[in-house]
């Protein structure tokens, strides 16, 4: 109980933290820290590749595996789209959305898979386009790239292992709760 109260004391004070703060950081390394620190710094990435992660958790071993290279290919393709100046509509809408849902399929324990992975295809869309709209100029794109798949991939994964090892059942379900009022809070905002 006492894990579930700090994560959730954690997952709080993220939220004041200003989304806006993984676009301004400085960088002299031709893009990777960038691209590193766009989804982690991000509270709308970071909640919601970290939710992918816990809700895939419980998939099957094959099934569970596959989560992360399909979120990386999804993420890969709709940035390209974004970098080409092809925008989804209500992506920022969308974004904030997948983080509420995301956590209501983790605080009810919804396990029903296609659904499920269709949502988190979609929501996918929805980041990577973000991460190639608002790619940086003047720095190199594939190293942009390069960091921010390495980092989205990494929380997925991460997700996926506090799943499978740290929190499970009421914990996890309170974990879902704070990051659907996280996505609650940025739809409002």
């Amino acid at each position: 109980m006492r894990f579930a109260l700090s994560l959730s004391l954690a997952v709080l004070c993220l939220l004041f933290a200003s989304p806006a703060f993984a676009h301004i950081l400085p960088d002299e390394t031709g893009g990777l820290l960038a691209g590193l620190a766009h989804p982690v710094f991000g509270i709308d990435h970071l909640l919601a590749l970290l939710a992918m992660g816990l809700w895939s958790a419980a998939m099957t071993g094959r099934t569970r595996l596959l989560i992360i290279p399909a979120v990386g290919l999804l993420m890969a393709a709709s940035a390209l789209a974004g970098l080409a100046g092809l925008a989804l509509p209500y992506m920022e809408t969308g974004i904030a959305l997948s983080v509420l849902i995301l956590g209501l399929m983790l605080s009810f324990a919804l396990q029903q898979q296609v659904p499920g992975l269709l949502l988190i295809a979609l929501f996918t869309l929805f980041h990577g386009n973000a991460h190639g709209l608002e790619a940086p100029s003047g720095v190199s794109l594939a190293a942009y790239f390069l960091g921010f798949a390495l980092a989205s991939l990494a929380l997925v994964a991460a997700g996926q292992w506090l799943g499978r090892v740290v929190l499970h059942g009421p914990v996890l379900r309170l974990s879902g709760g704070v990051v659907a009022l996280a996505g609650a809070w940025m739809l409002l905002g």
